[in-house]
């Protein structure tokens, strides 16, 4: 991060930490988990630019002033055996909730299999 700083990048403008993980739909354990380690994760990222006098003033200037205004998204896929896409998409709104003070979730594939597909959709209906 101190490089994107250095070279005059805005967190949250310019650029946006991204932690893509598979297994958070099935894993309620998992999800805990990494929820509670990228919270810590943040924490650390803002002490460490913080405690640097050269990055304290362009954090300020970008309203980050908590390390709660640093975002980190979940990225997340659709995974093969989650099932359709209605329990998907339900399961996909709990993720975003539960990770919603982060900065929330990004997904960052979706293709659907044609199992799950209504009848006669194809990929294309379901990106409309």
């Amino acid at each position: 991060m101190k490089t994107l700083l250095s070279q005059n990048f805005i967190p949250n403008k310019d650029f946006i930490m991204v932690f893509n993980e598979y297994e958070v739909f099935t894993d309620a354990r998992k999800q805990a988990i990494i929820h509670a380690r990228l919270l810590e994760a943040r924490q650390r990222v803002y002490e460490r630019l913080t405690s640097d006098p050269n990055f304290v003033s362009a954090l300020s200037e970008n309203r980050i002033n908590a390390p709660e205004d640093l975002t980190i998204l979940l990225g997340l896929q659709d995974p093969l055996r989650y099932g359709d896409l209605d329990k998907f998409f339900s399961r996909v709104n709990e993720v975003a909730n539960d990770f919603a003070d982060l900065g929330g979730i990004i997904l960052t594939e979706i293709n659907p299999k044609p199992g799950q597909l209504s009848q006669g959709k194809s990929k294309s209906d379901f990106l409309i």
